[in-house]
């Protein structure tokens, strides 16, 4: 899907909305970017609910935050003396 189809959805959508770096005031639709604000706001990449502001027209609303993590481990060691599988 592109940005322009998954962003168009985004407002378009008149349920809950997800998207990984937009967020919606649920009263007039005004759309901003996480990115921009997230210095400011270090709370919403935390798991859990932040109360934000409306840049357009100060509606206050909360947004959540959903958190995943991906441990990437290295590949096994050979064994020691260089011998695989004990032969």
């Amino acid at each position: 899907m592109s940005v322009d189809k998954e962003y168009n959805d985004l407002v378009d959508e008149a349920g809950e909305a997800n998207h990984p770096d937009i967020v919606r005031c649920p009263a007039c639709g005004f759309t901003e970017r996480v990115s921009d604000m997230g210095g400011d706001i270090p709370e919403l990449y935390a798991e859990g609910t932040t109360r934000l502001y409306c840049g357009s027209c100060g509606h206050e609303y909360g947004v959540s935050t959903n958190v995943s993590w991906l441990f990437t481990s290295p590949a096994k060691l050979p064994p020691a003396g260089g011998k695989e599988n004990g032969t």
